[in-house]
């Protein structure tokens, strides 16, 4: 397909990598048949991938609103839209916590500090990384979050929990046990934390 098509326009780069995201939703007044969605709501670092899938969200979350309201109130469109905005917040939740909490990781992301609970939550999706190499069921639960088909609560469940769990507690003995300061392993984890 892209072989035979031709270009509609010139190639434009984008090169903001900040997260952004306004509140509409807490706004006390709205102007009535008003909606704002896609990057004017939230702009996310492009490097996740998830613009896109989070306006299609906000467009299916639109339209949910939109027959669910008038359901209710026959033609009247009264009030939707600052329900619409509220309803949006909701959907870029997780979206954004999962954006920015990646970028909390580089020490020159500016906006704030990562919490405890946010270091720790990078120390156990690293787990859920490590885990994802070796098993495959583990790898598509972490796609399908990352890809914004499944909820982040996913990566949660006992059964992957468990297994973290069982790979730290093995981490943990191979630290007390003799390793050869030259083998291959140690230089790869000595490079990691570098």
């Amino acid at each position: 397909a892209i072989q035979a098509a031709r270009p509609l326009s010139p190639i434009f780069c984008f090169r903001d990598a900040a997260n952004r995201r306004r509140h509409y939703d807490q706004l006390p007044r709205w102007p009535e048949h008003f909606v704002v969605l896609g990057d004017a709501v939230c702009t996310f670092n492009p490097v996740y991938g998830q613009g896109m899938s989070v306006a299609a969200m906000g467009a299916m979350t639109l339209d949910h609103c939109l027959t669910h309201h008038r359901t209710k109130h026959a033609d009247s469109l009264r009030g939707m839209a600052q329900q619409f905005q509220k309803q949006l917040a909701q959907v870029t939740d997780t979206p954004w916590t999962l954006s920015t909490g990646e970028d909390y990781r580089y020490r020159t992301t500016e906006g704030g500090q990562p919490t405890w609970l946010t270091r720790l939550t990078h120390r156990y999706i690293d787990q859920v990384g490590l885990l994802a190499t070796q098993q495959t069921e583990i790898r598509l639960t972490a796609l399908e979050v990352f890809h914004l088909l499944r909820p982040p609560t996913v990566l949660f469940h006992p059964s992957i929990l468990g297994k973290v769990l069982r790979q730290i507690g093995r981490q943990s003995l191979a630290r007390f046990t003799h390793t050869p300061p030259n083998s291959a392993a140690a230089f790869s984890i000595s490079e990691t934390h570098e």
